[in-house]
Parts: structure tokens; C-alpha cells; sequence
């Protein structure tokens, strides 16, 4: 749900004390919808606003267990890729997932990104200097043909003083 557990408990305590949903919204800047929802799963959580005193654990406000895929990642596919990233630092995404398809696990690179990602690390590359460029290069060949035009003058001027 993406609340914080205090703001669900102000919302419960509220609305066990009879307080309206719209002044429940304006105080804490949440849709009603919102605040009729977290009361509904309080309810059903256990939370008997009848009681007295009140009891509003964290299990009666927790969210719900969310709906979705479920991973296709095993927990021996996971330690795979990141035994793979131990021994050899350089590989892509792509060469860990394809030496596991040869090792007979289905695996794309994507979901070996994912594994990493999950797992906190990241990409690191080493940090190159840039290599010169045309301009740089314009540069120096301008600041080396002044020098030898001012080398040129000051032999020049030695000779003639002479």
C-alpha cells in the first residue's frame, strides 16, 4: 500500500473514534478511498474498535501479501550467477546467462540483471582516461609551432645583437 504503519494507525484510531473520512483526509492528505481501505483491513485484521482499551498491532495493519508473478528465480540459479560474478568480475549479463543455458538453466540476461540488482551490485568499469582527441591535438601542434617561431626570434635577435 506504500504507507507507513503510524499513518494506518492514526487512520484506524480516527475512525474508531467516529471522526469522519473527509476530516481524516484533509488532516493527513489522503484520498478517502485510502482511509475507508485501511480501516476495512484493520476490521478484518482483528481490530475491534468496541473495545476497550484498543488493540492496534502492527499485524492488524500490515499490508496485504501482494498479487503478482511469482519469480521464476530458484535460489540455486541465484547463487549460479553470483558464484559466475565472483570468479570472473569482467563477464556481461549475457555471457553469465548463456554459460547457464549451456549448464541447462533457462535464464535470459535480463533476469540475470535482475539477480544482480537484487542483490546490490552494480556495474563497475574502470575508469579510462580519454585518448585525444583531433582538437587536442590542433592545440598542441599550435602551441608547439609557437614556441618554435619564439626560439626562431630569439636566435635571431642573439645573432643580430652580436
Amino acid at each position: 500500500m506504500g504507507h507507513d504503519i503510524a499513518k494506518r494507525a492514526i487512520v484506524v484510531a480516527c475512525k474508531a473514534n467516529g471522526i469522519s473520512t473527509t476530516t481524516i483526509s484533509e488532516q493527513l492528505g489522503l484520498p478517502k478511498r485510502t482511509i475507508d481501505g485501511i480501516y476495512q483491513r484493520a476490521l478484518e485484521n482483528g481490530f475491534d474498535p468496541h473495545s476497550h482499551p484498543w488493540n492496534i498491532s502492527d499485524a492488524i495493519l500490515a499490508d496485504a501479501p501482494r498479487s503478482g508473478r511469482p519469480t521464476k528465480q530458484s535460489v540455486d540459479m541465484q547463487n549460479l550467477v553470483l558464484s559466475k560474478v565472483r570468479l570472473d568480475q569482467e563477464k556481461t549479463c549475457a555471457d553469465i546467462a548463456g554459460e547457464l543455458r549451456l549448464e541447462g538453466f533457462d535464464v535470459s540476461s535480463t533476469t540475470v540483471w535482475r539477480v544482480l540488482k537484487n542483490t546490490g551490485l552494480q556495474k563497475t568499469r574502470p575508469t579510462r582516461k580519454p585518448g585525444s582527441t583531433q582538437a587536442t591535438q590542433n592545440l598542441a601542434s599550435i602551441g608547439t609551432s609557437q614556441d618554435e617561431q619564439l626560439a626562431d626570434l630569439s636566435k635571431a635577435s642573439d645573432s643580430g645583437s652580436s
